[in-house]
């Protein structure tokens, strides 16, 4: 397959961004079920 730097970069981008959104889906049920809001807690 003949890709050029464009379409992988792009490709490479759609996957840091779904990697990213299951991450950050993660973080807030871990937050919602473990943690205090972040407001209330000091920023380390």
């Amino acid at each position: 397959m003949g890709w050029s730097d464009e379409d992988s970069g792009i490709i490479l981008a759609l996957k840091y961004m779904a990697i990213y959104a299951v991450f950050s889906n993660e973080n807030a049920a871990r937050q919602r079920t473990e943690l205090p809001p972040m407001g209330s807690r000091p920023l380390q």
